[in-house]
């Protein structure tokens, strides 16, 4: 998908990748509505790319995306604005938590509840224009990880998804895309990193903000319904359920 003209939904789009992604789609001529909970850092984000890329370029609306309502709310409010979106980034996640069942709210159950409303708004036979569905899930999504496994989980669950329903909302003209970094340079990845036991870590590369945002541009240019590109310091490269595509 060509990104300008383009409009975009990102939740936890106020710092670290979100923040980065908001950034790519302003450079590429898009405009972003980003949702997070951290008022003051979305609002200061918002301010810092308005300055730069035009006045109304990018909104922030606070929203707790595990609350439907609010989250309903959230992106009836960016439609008020924009008059519509065509990609929604579902990129809000939390790593380690005291209480699992909020790990699986906030990292799937929020990307299904994303998807779904997404679906509905963009769903050419509903009068729609058609769009993408972004999740960000993780390498961990792929390959266990004994460090953190109720993160694990919900990323599993994350790929499984958007590989799943990508080919069943194809013919309503929407494609949904999913995204794997490894561990990358952001606040929720140096806190889980400095609490753990670095025996279990050794020699880890961490990527960079633009790194993965590099990779996102990728995905969302090729537009390959249902697919899965992992991105670590390897590079990137396409994950299906068979096979492995290089780039």
């Amino acid at each position: 998908m060509k990104l300008e003209g383009k409009t975009a939904v990102i939740t936890g789009g106020a710092q670290g990748l979100g923040k980065g992604f908001a950034q790519h789609i302003l450079e590429s001529g898009g405009k972003v509505a980003l949702l997070d909970l951290k008022v003051s850092v979305g609002l200061e984000t918002a301010n810092e790319f308005n300055a730069k890329y035009g006045q109304g370029s990018a909104i922030f609306i606070q929203c707790d995306v595990t609350d439907k309502d609010q989250f309903q709310s959230a992106l009836g409010s960016a439609i008020q604005v924009f008059g519509r979106y065509d990609i929604l980034v579902n990129n809000a996640g939390i790593s380690t938590h005291e209480d699992f069942d909020v790990v699986l709210k906030v990292n799937l159950a929020a990307v299904i509840e994303g998807t779904l409303s997404a679906m509905s708004h963009m769903r050419e036979d509903k009068g729609g224009s058609g769009g993408l569905i972004v999740n960000i899930a993780s390498t961990a999504g792929l390959t266990p990880v004994p460090l953190d496994p109720m993160y694990t989980a919900s990323k599993f669950g994350v790929v499984g998804f958007s590989r799943s329903i990508g080919p069943a909302v194809e013919s309503l003209g929407v494609k949904v895309l999913c995204l794997c970094p490894s561990y990358t340079r952001t606040t929720m990845v140096t806190d889980f990193l400095e609490t753990t036991d670095k025996t279990h870590v050794g020699n880890l590369r961490i990527m960079e903000v633009p790194e993965v945002v590099e990779a996102f541009g990728k995905l969302v240019e090729d537009e390959r319904n249902g697919s899965v590109l992992s991105i670590t310091p390897g590079g990137p490269s396409y994950r299906f359920q068979n096979r492995t595509a290089k780039l």
